[in-house]
């Protein structure tokens, strides 16, 4: 595992990415994903388990595992749908699909494709 640093650029992408697909960027769910995402990238981590990374944002974050994983699956399912759907193709060059819109899924193609 090669630990890289990530850049401001690489940041403000993850962010426009969510903001695009919709996530309230003020919810904590949202910040923890793009926390996430930027775990994976630094850590060059190709395969990930999900429990593990909540435990490694629990560790850097006031908030516990299972607040984590209520989080972030909150900040999923009440993104504004109607901007994930118009948006979704630009940002990932295929047709609108909802089974991305997953935790583990999410975090996984936005950390593809910022890297």
């Amino acid at each position: 595992m090669v630990k890289s640093k990530i850049t401001p650029t690489q940041v403000l992408q993850i962010r426009n990415i969510l903001r695009l697909l919709g996530f309230n960027q003020s919810a904590y769910g949202t910040k923890l994903i793009n926390k996430a995402v930027q775990y994976i990238i630094t850590n060059a981590t190709e395969y990930f388990e999900l429990s593990n990374l909540y435990k490694y944002l629990a560790n850097v974050t006031p908030f516990t595992f299972n607040q984590i994983a209520s989080l972030v699956t909150y900040a999923t399912i009440h993104r504004n749908i109607q901007k994930s759907k118009h948006n979704f193709k630009k940002i990932f060059s295929y047709e609108y699909d909802d089974y991305i819109f997953t935790p583990k899924n999410i975090i996984e193609e936005i950390a593809n494709i910022v890297k």
